[in-house]
């Protein structure tokens, strides 16, 4: 057999790890409780074994598909902030980073804290979209009501101060950023 990333031997931490995924959960976390790494990549392997067996390739395709999926959501996060384009150029360069490429194939968690990351900005930045998209909306119906009383007042200071404008640039803001959203 060729050797491959995905088929090397398991160094000391990874062969650690893949041990300890073999135990049951409850003995998972009362050893992963004195370690410094967090529980689900070992729960999360501990299942892949269950299903996949405990061959090195199930070990580092676990790895890989973790930092696919990193790689994925850095390519949402350039879209939602810039533009498909830019999103695409991020992804590429994540997937071509050697630094990070050399770890999407350790039997560690780090691919599934690349991910965590990845996924929890991506989601914090839709959430504060839609907080900026309240605002606006606050915003923009305040500047309605108050244009609406302006104009019983006097259609020449309403014509001469452009309220409306402002209304209008607001009212677009809000119909740019609702479509950029739901395209998401």
């Amino acid at each position: 057999m060729v050797e491959t990333v995905f088929n090397q031997s398991l160094w000391g931490d990874e062969g650690f790890s893949a041990i300890l995924s073999m135990k049951s959960i409850p003995e998972i976390l009362k050893i992963i409780s004195r370690d410094t790494s967090p529980p689900l990549w070992n729960i999360i392997e501990h299942y892949a074994f269950r299903f996949f067996g405990t061959q090195e390739q199930v070990i580092r395709s676990l790895s890989f598909i973790f930092f696919f999926l990193s790689v994925f959501f850095i390519y949402k996060i350039g879209s939602l902030l810039f533009s498909k384009k830019t999103g695409l150029l991020s992804a590429i360069l994540l997937f071509l980073n050697p630094f990070f490429f050399t770890y999407a194939f350790e039997g560690r968690m780090y691919s599934i804290l690349a991910f965590g990351v990845a996924s929890s900005m991506y989601y914090f930045l839709k959430l504060f979209c839609w907080i900026i998209l309240i605002l606006y909306d606050i915003i923009y119906r305040i500047v309605k009501v108050k244009l609406y009383f302006e104009r019983g007042y006097s259609m020449n200071d309403f014509l001469i101060t452009k309220p409306i404008s402002r209304g209008e640039e607001l009212e677009n803001n809000v119909v740019l950023i609702k479509e950029k959203l739901l395209k998401h």
